[in-house]
């Protein structure tokens, strides 16, 4: 049963929408944050249960933040903290239903875990509670290694990334793709790249835009499958990963993620006002309209953000 309990904790995690406002997370950037929305520091929690190795991200420099709908969030860390979930009205509701559909014998495992999913689905599709975003912030990158995050990256220099060439970029981003697959988690957890885009932008910010298919194998019998998407990027020498799963109402993943990442985008893309103000020539116009068409089709732009970027260039 508690197998089940933390599935569906999972899953309120992982639904839709809602209007936004820019909020500053804690003093340090901004973030387009869905009303009714809170983001929740890991340093402020004292952990008993763990959702991942904070103490190894935290000594590598970087804060991590969940971002989501306040009732999810103060679930989050009641859950993280050692409190009972069980007492929040859906998921109670949820184990009384659980219960009495295992108490029929004539029920085989296979036929209740797939009760289950479906069930915990028709449940979230009632409530109103937004996906949740895992944030990594490294505020200053001048003295970070980022072999601190693997053996792969000893030699690599992140200053040294921003200044190589569009074909340099493109022969590490080959690289990395497949190393990036291998060091994925495979088995009941597992999350395999569908596109992944390593660029630039024309004010020199590199980036890192990609999409995968993620799974979580309950058991032998029953898995859930969605979707990820992921943004990276350095700017002004701080160090932003930003990272959501969708596992129902995946129409949204997309558009709910550009929306809350873009105040960070915006700072690291073709559409820098200064930029855009600039007089530029022929060759930096091709260039601008490349850079632009692999943030859109990365998923970093939506097609209106895509058509008005694409006009100013023009213009």
């Amino acid at each position: 049963m508690k197998n089940i309990i933390n599935i569906f904790l999972i899953l309120i995690a992982l639904t839709a929408n809602s209007n936004a406002k820019i909020i500053t997370v804690d003093d340090q950037f901004k973030l387009n944050l869905p009303l009714k929305h809170k983001y929740l520091n890991f340093d402020r929690i004292d952990s008993v249960n763990e959702l991942f190795d904070y103490d190894t991200i935290k000594s590598s420099g970087f804060k991590v933040y969940i971002v989501g709908d306040e009732k999810l969030v103060e679930l989050i860390q009641t859950y993280i903290e050692g409190g009972d979930i069980t007492k929040n009205y859906h998921i109670k509701n949820f184990i009384k239903k659980a219960e009495r559909k295992a108490s029929n014998t004539n029920l085989s495992e296979k036929s209740f875990y797939n009760w289950a999913i479906k069930e915990m689905k028709k449940t979230l599709k009632k409530m109103d509670i937004s996906g949740f975003t895992f944030v990594l912030y490294n505020k200053d990158i001048t003295s970070f290694d980022l072999s601190d995050l693997d053996e792969y990256f000893k030699d690599l220099d992140i200053n040294e990334l921003t200044s190589l060439t569009k074909k340099e970029i493109k022969d590490f981003e080959k690289e990395l793709k497949p190393y990036l697959n291998d060091m994925l988690p495979v088995g009941p957890y597992s999350i395999k790249i569908n596109s992944f885009n390593l660029s630039k932008s024309i004010n020199d910010h590199i980036y890192l835009s990609a999409t995968a298919k993620i799974s979580y194998a309950i058991n032998e019998f029953a898995s859930l499958k969605g979707d990820g998407i992921i943004y990276i990027t350095v700017k002004d020498n701080s160090f932003y990963i930003f990272y959501e799963e969708c596992l129902i109402n995946c129409k949204t993943l997309k558009k709910r993620f550009q929306k809350l990442i873009k105040p960070v985008v915006n700072q690291s893309s073709i559409k820098n006002s200064q930029l855009i103000g600039k007089e530029i020539n022929k060759d930096n116009i091709a260039s601008q309209l490349e850079q632009l068409n692999k943030l859109y089709k990365s998923g970093v732009l939506t097609k209106e953000e895509f058509e008005k970027a694409k006009k100013k260039i023009l213009n």
